[in-house]
């Protein structure tokens, strides 16, 4: 038997994802509440909220301990659905399901990786190719 079981891994990492969704949308609703009552003057305003709104809910799954109310779910979204009063986590699933989830969740992730050095590699190839603009020429034409 290995160290990690990948069947212990998903289902771990799955529950971990799908007891933090209360939160994480709590989190996202906040963020763009602000940004609605306070008004982004500019877009590297608009960008630091929701980057830093996007690594706090990548967090949460992390922050979660199996057995701690701690990231319990949020007052307005508590429910029957989301509490059961127990300590324990709020949603389990099977092991079989929580493997194809993490599967599922490794080939996109992955495809998106691809994506983003592929497109590291188009950005380097145009900084690469280009010219200066030479204003006078510019200005004559």
């Amino acid at each position: 038997m290995s160290v990690l079981d990948l069947e212990t891994v998903a289902q771990v990492s799955a529950g971990r994802v799908l007891n933090t969704i209360a939160w994480g949308l709590a989190i996202a609703a906040l963020s763009w509440i602000v940004l609605r009552v306070f008004g982004a003057r500019n877009s590297g305003t608009r960008f630091a909220v929701w980057f830093w709104t996007l690594l706090a809910i990548v967090a949460l799954p992390f922050l979660a301990r199996p057995g701690s109310q701690v990231l319990s779910s949020p007052a307005f979204l508590s429910s029957p659905a989301f509490s059961s009063g127990s300590p324990h986590a709020q949603l389990t699933i099977s092991s079989s399901v929580a493997v194809y989830l993490f599967v599922i969740w490794a080939a996109v992730v992955l495809v998106l990786l691809g994506r983003v050095v592929i497109s590291l590699w188009h950005v380097r190839q145009l900084r690469r190719n280009s010219q200066e603009v030479i204003c006078q020429l510019w200005m004559r034409r």
